[in-house]
Order: C-alpha cells, then structure tokens, then sequence
C-alpha cells in the first residue's frame, strides 16, 4: 500500500533534511533517504508508516521540542522521522487500517 504524505508532514522531514548536518553519529542513511523520499516523491508505504509510529513510541517528545542554535542532533532526527505532524499522520494511519 502506498500513502500520500501531507503537506505539512512533507515539510518537517524537508526541514530535518536541510538540518542533517547537525545530526549524530547514529543517524541511518535509511532514514535520509527515507526523508528525501516524504519530499520529493510524496508517498510512503505502510512499512515505512508503521516504523514511524514505532519509532515515536520510543522517543519523547519533549526533548525534540526544543530548537537549539546549532539544532541538537534529537531535534534533528525527530524531525526526519516527521515531527509532530509525523507522529499523528502515522498514528491516524495505523488507526484507520485497525493496527
């Protein structure tokens, strides 16, 4: 199954991906793709989406809220994983799909 990215969604993962500079050093190279793909294609599978949700599960986010000069490398990567908008488009997904 292929799924639209929102707009808005599409946007945190541009915006992660312009800031990967300052990510850390467990950054995938998956995931960089994965955030190019949200931008420039517009679509994700449900593999991806249920990654997503998974990946939300383990991370809080109140420790990626914060916008730090230079970004912290936990912004970043909550940002490539979408963001706010991410975590509640993949988790409205999953919830429409029954899982």
């Amino acid at each position: 199954m292929i799924f639209p990215v929102p707009n808005n969604v599409q946007n945190q993962f541009f915006h992660g991906y312009n800031l990967r500079e300052y990510a850390g050093k467990g950054l995938q190279p998956k995931t960089l793709r994965e955030a190019k793909v949200a931008f420039t294609k517009g679509y994700f599978t449900l593999d991806k989406i249920k990654r997503m949700r998974a990946w939300f599960a383990r991370h809080d986010a109140a420790g990626y809220k914060r916008i730090a000069n230079p970004p912290s490398p936990g912004y970043v990567a909550w940002l490539l994983w979408g963001g706010a908008e991410g975590k509640a488009w993949s988790n409205k997904i999953m919830r429409s799909l029954g899982l």
